[in-house]
């Protein structure tokens, strides 16, 4: 195993010593041991962790909310952070590409001198495209932490979503709406009989219903909208 001094460990990862300073001070990123003389070193695990950290920044994360994100780190963890930062890459190119092509056709129109303002709006809204692919990664990761946390520390060794399903009574329900169904963990591993049934999952969150989509499939309806604004009608 290498070990490696702050300032070299700082230069590998091609960042400030002050940077690894701050990240240990707020407790984001620890030196695997220190000396007795207080000398710092840093392994090459926390070399994975800090790219991890680097790269949710870089995608538009706050130190606040990758703090939760890294708190495991095994192979597991290291493989879907990895895997979230190559699906929110790809993303943000296909969100730059069609960007690109608007600035284009926006530009070649106002040689003309024509502007189509409709193409000036879809510049706005594409501005603010790369803000919503974060906020909805956001909100799904932050949650997923929560959950991991409360079943790992919870001295309630049922489980929340375990006794809160035991509590309902499906007999008489044909038609079912959950408000804020978050990543949809009440309904893994159950047994309910959907024939007959309509089970509609909602959450105010976009990122968070496509997640559960791609969990539980096509035996359930998915909505998106605020618990205050419900499209239904009453009862």
């Amino acid at each position: 195993m290498n070990a490696y001094s702050t300032g070299k460990f700082a230069k590998l990862a091609n960042v400030t010593e002050r940077t690894i300073r701050y990240y240990d001070k707020i407790g984001l990123l620890k030196p695997s041991f220190v000396m007795e003389n207080g000398y710092r070193y840093y392994t090459d695990e926390d070399l994975l962790k800090l790219q991890r950290i680097i790269s949710l920044k870089n995608l538009g994360f706050s130190l606040e909310e990758i703090y939760p994100m890294t708190l495991k780190n095994d192979k597991k963890s290291l493989e879907d952070s990895l895997e979230l930062q190559i699906e929110l890459v790809n993303k943000k190119i296909h969100s730059l590409e069609n960007l690109k092509e608007t600035l284009k056709n926006t530009s070649r129109l106002v040689k003309e001198d024509h502007v189509e303002w409709d193409k000036i709006i879809t510049l706005l809204q594409l501005s603010k495209y790369d803000e919503e692919i974060i906020e909805q990664y956001r909100t799904s990761k932050n949650l997923n932490v929560r959950i991991h946390l409360h079943d790992r520390y919870s001295h309630n060794k049922t489980g929340w979503f375990h006794w809160l399903y035991s509590q309902i009574d499906f007999s008489h329900a044909n038609r079912i709406l959950e408000i804020g169904c978050g990543d949809g963990k009440l309904w893994e591993n159950k047994t309910l009989d959907l024939r007959n049934r309509e089970v509609f999952l909602s959450d105010a969150s976009y990122g968070m219903i496509e997640e559960v989509k791609k969990k539980l499939g096509d035996d359930f309806s998915f909505m998106v909208f605020d618990c205050e604004q419900i499209p239904f009608k009453e009862d």
